[in-house]
């Protein structure tokens, strides 16, 4: 084995449908962990040769299955456009207890296996080129998924090259790592400032707007409520259990949102958190139904205009719009707890 260079290239990190896998041996540039310059590469590993030995010598290679000759070994390559399967508990801890800035993955995850034994504790490392996702990040930590522990660890890896302080990371979006085994690798970033300000943002946004919705759905049912002449009529009688689920509706997403304060970590046990879930799916559900009896309510009153009289239509719509959709959510409730 003279060694291999496995490459991903396309025209975009975050959809990989339209990339290309080649395999080519290994260029001096290669072998002088020089950075690749082709244009479009999002991933990219160099396996030395000195791998061969390795998996020699924990799994002897097998003969070819197309020609029954010589031998060879199986490598598997993949990549996985973002890091969300891999869910670490300690980069959100650390990123909640730290204001200035949000530790998290900001590559592709690369995944490679050689043969069907463990390979581990290298003389020589092999490479990996990673292209960021997100511009802004700095202070690169090469990393890899340790399956035990759940959790990303830099152990038997290091950066050969990559973006190291802010004044680096205005055109760099290439960083190279090496490591002595196989398994998940991705790089770890920091972003500084503008994440966390954003975020406070758009939620200080979030609870002004639910609270003018809140405000304005009270003051909609206490003046169609409090007037009787209002609250006789079929449609407003429709228009009042709309108002009423959207209110439920905002009311449990305002609860939601500030019990999880922190992004990308569950504060909430799962059974508290389960019950909100299924409440706001349950109140999405039934707003949307309400809206549809609205709907064919208007269709009786300016289409078919005849004939329009349902007896007992109220029962039977609520029977559609909250018993009907309960029904439904109970049935899938164990996608519940996904969340």
């Amino acid at each position: 084995m003279r060694g291999l260079v496995l490459s991903l290239a396309g025209s975009s990190p975050s959809d990989l449908t339209k990339a290309n896998i080649t395999i080519d041996a290994p260029t001096q540039d290669d072998r002088d962990d020089v950075i690749a310059t082709r244009p479009g590469i999002i991933a990219q590993v160099n396996i030395p040769p000195s791998v061969a030995s390795v998996i020699s010598s924990t799994a002897p290679l097998s003969g070819s299955p197309s020609n029954g000759s010589g031998e060879y070994v199986r490598v598997n390559f993949n990549v996985f456009s973002t890091p969300s399967l891999f869910i670490s508990k300690s980069l959100r801890t650390f990123s909640a207890a730290n204001e200035d800035f949000n530790r998290s993955a900001n590559s592709p995850v690369i995944s490679l296996s050689i043969g069907r034994g463990k390979v581990a504790a290298l003389t020589e490392f092999i490479n990996f080129t990673f292209t960021t996702i997100m511009s802004g990040y700095v202070n690169p930590m090469c990393s890899f998924w340790d399956e035990e522990q759940e959790d990303w660890s830099q152990d038997g890896c290091v950066l050969v090259s990559g973006i190291t302080s802010s004044d680096d990371r205005s055109d760099e979006e290439i960083v190279r790592c090496a490591c002595d085994h196989l398994t998940n690798f991705a790089v770890i970033m920091d972003i500084h400032g503008q994440e966390g300000s954003l975020i406070e943002a758009y939620n200080i946004l979030t609870y002004i707007g639910c609270c003018i919705s809140i405000f304005s759905l009270l003051v909609t049912l206490a003046t169609y409520l409090w007037n009787k002449d209002l609250r006789t009529k079929q449609a407003n009688k429709i228009f009042i259990c709309l108002c009423l689920t959207l209110l439920c509706l905002y009311t449990t997403f305002v609860i939601m949102i500030s019990l999880d304060s922190t992004r990308d970590y569950r504060e909430v046990q799962a059974g508290p958190c389960g019950f909100l879930t299924a409440l706001v799916h349950f109140f999405v559900l039934s707003s949307i139904a309400w809206m549809g009896v609205e709907g064919y309510n208007t269709y009786l009153i300016i289409v078919k205009i005849f004939n329009t009289y349902i007896q007992n239509f109220m029962i039977k719509a609520s029977l559609a719009a909250w018993g009907t959709i309960f029904d439904s959510l109970y049935l899938f409730n164990g996608n519940i707890a996904y969340y």
